[in-house]
């Protein structure tokens, strides 16, 4: 319910996370590497002064791809 907690939306742009995996065998000094940011939307419900609840989410833009996703392949209307 609305009328009863603040609830909004804020979108990020964070460095990006390093990963576990092993395609980092061959980087090289990371003053080199080009830092690569990941934009994150982030959904909040304010119940008071110290207590909010927070769910954040990888976004996907065509300046920021998530390589999970596969590529649109039409326009995106919608029966168009």
């Amino acid at each position: 319910d609305t009328t009863k907690f603040n609830i909004y939306q804020d979108v990020i742009l964070r460095k990006k996370t390093p990963t576990n995996d092993n395609n980092n065998d061959n980087e090289t000094n990371g003053d080199q590497q080009e830092e690569q940011q990941e934009l994150i939307v982030s959904q909040v419900v304010k119940f008071s002064e110290n207590a909010e609840l927070r769910v954040d989410a990888l976004a996907s833009t065509s300046a920021y791809p998530l390589e999970e996703l596969t590529a649109r392949e039409g326009d995106g209307k919608v029966l168009g």
